[in-house]
């Protein structure tokens, strides 16, 4: 049996391709602001998409693109979550790990149920976010 590995990818612009890089963290998830920021770029097509960015941005009409890239304040708050991303990313904070001594840390996972976000269905169980969503 031959299998193919498949990746598609959302055809942006430049000026918009940080979206796709932060859509693909879940890091919009807690960060309010870059949440409705993709809420934003189009809120029918959002809700359609379940609220998940990648999907979100690979529907973006080219009509709907222009319209952002010509839209100095969204442009504005991209940029703003551009900088906060980077700052997120290259500042690690205190739950980072020093991988070189792992002997300095002992770590227990138990998880019965999780979800990770609406737009992730990958879950077991029907807790928090899940709940009320058919698999």
């Amino acid at each position: 049996m031959k299998l193919r590995h498949l990746i598609v990818k959302p055809d942006l612009p430049d000026e918009l391709q940080v979206l796709r890089t932060i859509g693909m963290n879940l890091w919009y998830t807690w960060n309010p602001s870059v949440h409705r920021l993709f809420q934003s770029l189009d809120p029918e097509l959002w809700e359609e998409c379940d609220h998940n960015p990648i999907m979100l941005l690979g529907n973006l009409s080219p009509e709907r693109t222009q319209e952002i890239l010509e839209d100095s304040s969204l442009m504005d708050r991209i940029q703003e979550a551009e900088s906060a991303f980077e700052d997120y990313i290259s500042n690690p904070g205190i739950y980072s790990f020093n991988l070189e001594r792992p002997i300095d840390y002992r770590i227990a996972y138990f998880s019965m149920e999780y979800g990770l976000n609406e737009s992730v269905p990958i879950y077991s169980g029907g807790l928090g976010v899940l709940f009320g969503r058919p698999p």
